[in-house]
């Protein structure tokens, strides 16, 4: 028989549990967002999270209240023993959140342990390899606990409900605070800016064999991002082989990397719950040519604020950049349909008031 959910008092702080060490990656940088982007209007929070983490830093810029936890990564025993540790430090709470699935069974263990109930967020296919056969297994048994998990996208639901997931499942689109972008002349030619050179699965190969081509029509591809090892030389072997066209930027701060391209090409071969770059290229006024894995088609309408395209089918992400070579008011219009739907749905206000909404709801 299943246990009775608890009831939230939406007037407590809600705790948030992070347990990534450092920087992080996607996930903690929408937390960071939303950690800057808070309202009045929602539930006081508290982030729990290891000293090392960045949010011991945006807590302390932000004024929201920040606790310490010891864990290591991947010790789960030892991970619920020190969540189930925390005393006076942390406050009374109304409920417990897990802000990836590396810390379902933390807020399993923390909300039982406090009375209160305890939800998720999921930026990950539930199945993605990366994670584990335990940890996959760990984290979907400790969702069915949930009153609700929140999904970055529909395709992410979806993914949950075909891998066994049984509790209720709710999607709130990732948000983005705005940020001033300063736009960079350039000598004429499209500027097609590829933010994926850190990890293979986001398509530099399918970009390498579009090349030849590329530089058959007006444009410039940038690189930016350090290389990954596997594709370092072949990257190198672009900007060698086509001088100020092919070009490596390297790492660049975000108001940089946006006001110095025209298109957004995101070549994902591999599940996407939710890019972040496909909002921002939104607020930066910039159409995309995106692969369809995942969300990117609730991102990106098609033929609206940018093209979609089959992964498989490479030659027609191909052929949607030459249309925009070749129309200029098209990738105008494009970019522009794109900044007001990223006001209209991304911005961050829209993403705080949808998990304020479930954290009162349940």
């Amino acid at each position: 028989m299943t246990e009775p959910i608890p009831s939230s008092d939406p007037l407590l702080p809600v705790a948030i549990l992070s347990p990534t060490q450092g920087d992080g990656f996607g996930a903690e940088a929408v937390l960071e967002e939303m950690l800057r982007g808070w309202g009045a209007e929602g539930p006081p929070l508290v982030v729990i999270a290891p000293a090392s983490s960045r949010f011991a830093r945006v807590c302390a810029q932000t004024q929201h209240r920040f606790v310490v936890l010891p864990t290591e990564r991947d010790a789960i025993v030892n991970n619920v023993c020190a969540t189930l540790a925390l005393g006076r430090d942390l406050p009374n709470v109304g409920r417990v959140h897990a802000w990836s699935a590396r810390s379902f069974e933390l807020a399993v263990a923390l909300g039982r342990r406090r009375g209160v109930p305890a939800s998720g967020t999921m930026h990950d296919h539930p199945g993605a390899a990366f994670m584990g056969k335990v940890r996959q297994s760990v984290a979907r048994f400790s969702a069915a606990r949930f009153d609700v998990l929140i999904c970055v996208s529909e395709a992410t639901r979806e993914a949950c409900q075909a891998f066994g997931y049984t509790c209720p499942l709710a999607v709130v689109h990732n948000g983005l605070n705005e940020y001033e972008i300063t736009r960079k002349p350039h000598a004429g030619r499209l500027r097609l800016g590829f933010p994926g050179m850190r990890t293979p699965r986001k398509g530099f190969r399918l970009l390498a064999s579009w090349i030849p081509e590329l530089m058959q029509m007006n444009v410039d591809v940038q690189l930016y991002g350090d290389p990954h090892p596997d594709f370092s030389e072949a990257a190198d072997a672009l900007t060698q082989a086509f001088p100020g066209r092919v070009l490596c930027r390297g790492q660049q701060p975000r108001a940089v990397m946006w006001g110095e391209m025209d298109v957004l090409l995101h070549l994902s071969t591999d599940f996407e719950p939710f890019a972040t770059t496909l909002l921002e290229a939104g607020m930066a006024q910039l159409p995309c040519v995106a692969s369809r894995c995942g969300g990117a088609g609730e991102a990106v309408i098609h033929e609206e604020t940018g093209f979609l395209f089959d992964a498989a089918q490479g030659q027609d992400g191909l052929a949607a950049v030459r249309r925009l070579t070749e129309d200029a008011s098209l990738c105008a219009s494009l970019g522009a349909e794109a900044r007001r739907r990223f006001l209209a749905c991304f911005r961050v206000d829209h993403m705080c008031s949808a998990y304020a909404g479930h954290w009162r709801n349940g």
